[in-house]
């Protein structure tokens, strides 16, 4: 680093690199595109049929919308103040005609109401069945996790938790559900009694259907993981003679990276009969050296090498010198050692 080549320095092999900037924007897109999990629990939904029948009782038993209790009176929206299913309430006349309506379809031919509730309830049930598979999910959980535009969510079963359904969000809102195009809004025609509840059946849902969603935050982090995991590596391809470093311009942390990569690919194509040639040729020069060094001592500083003491103070100054060396060079160049032993 910081060599300044003369001629600059081109690419001897194909080679390639790891493109972090490019890996790292595909893994945060990955991982975004991941839909958060929810989990299900459809046993909430077990007590919808038995309350829409108390509801149906009460309606059934009342004689005016006075005698209904606050609780039914809200889940049908026949409430004037407080408009807790329709902002401002209903007016009075019209929440005397729809209670009248509501009661008028429930009651039998005979004005009783027993038989007839039972098979709005039959109705009733299957009707519903279809919110038990996705579930229903509160808006204001979606809004937390950015889920913005529509985004799908994964749905995972309560005992299940290994299957992961991917869902729009128009298959888990009530609001959506129950309109014209939701699952349930376009199964009325199968209903033939219940149908003619049908308003008061949504408004009743609407009210009275509890979120059986729940974040599994869990999941949806250990499906971002996995996501991120199988994203590839990104790399940058480099091909024999492309110029790595211009001439004339330093060599930076980026060219090091380039040149390190060239050269780890071809430390990886030399085949082992090469490295066994290469290791017996460096231990050939290091054996000469030795002994050029030895016969040197033992020939002209006699005195060094019959006194131990010596010769372990010699010794000790070649490995600090070495270290030395390493320790002060900004990148290790063997060509420091001597000038350290020489000082």
């Amino acid at each position: 680093k910081g060599d300044i080549p003369d001629h600059g320095i081109a690419a001897k092999i194909d080679f390639e690199r790891p493109n972090k900037e490019e890996t790292n924007r595909a893994r945060a897109e990955a991982k975004a595109r991941v839909a958060p999990i929810f989990q299900n629990d459809p046993a909430k939904l077990d007590l919808l049929p038995k309350s829409f029948r108390a509801s149906l009782n009460d309606v059934a038993q009342a004689t005016s919308v006075d005698q209904l209790r606050p609780e039914t009176r809200a889940a049908f929206g026949l409430t004037t103040a407080e408009g807790l299913d329709r902002a401002g309430g209903a007016k009075p006349d019209t929440m005397n005609q729809e209670f009248a309506a509501l009661k008028a379809a429930i009651s039998g031919e005979d004005g009783t109401a027993g038989n007839r509730i039972d098979n709005l309830i039959a109705e009733f049930e299957k009707f519903i069945a279809p919110m038990r598979r996705h579930g229903l999910a509160d808006p204001n959980e979606l809004k937390r996790h950015e889920l913005a535009g529509g985004r799908p969510i994964g749905v995972v079963a309560k005992d299940a938790k290994d299957v992961v359904e991917i869902v729009p969000q128009s298959d888990v809102l009530l609001t959506e559900l129950v309109g014209e195009t939701g699952l349930l809004g376009k199964s009325w025609g199968q209903f033939t009694e219940l149908s003619v509840l049908r308003t008061m059946v949504d408004r009743w849902l609407l009210s009275q259907a509890p979120i059986t969603l729940a974040f599994d935050s869990e999941a949806s982090q250990a499906a971002r993981q996995r996501a991120v995991e199988e994203v590839p590596e990104a790399t940058i391809q480099y091909d024999a003679g492309d110029l790595l470093v211009p001439a004339g311009e330093p060599i930076d942390d980026e060219d090091l990276a380039i040149l390190r990569a060239e050269y780890d690919k071809m430390e990886r194509l030399v085949n082992p009969y090469q490295r066994a040639t290469r290791v017996a040729i460096a231990f050939v020069l290091l054996a000469l050296l030795v002994s050029m060094l030895g016969y040197y001592l033992v020939r002209d500083e006699r005195h060094l090498v019959r006194n131990s003491g010596r010769l372990g103070i010699y010794l000790a100054v070649v490995v600090a010198a070495a270290f030395l060396g390493r320790l002060l060079s900004y990148e290790w160049r063997a060509e420091v050692v001597p000038v350290m032993a020489t000082v």
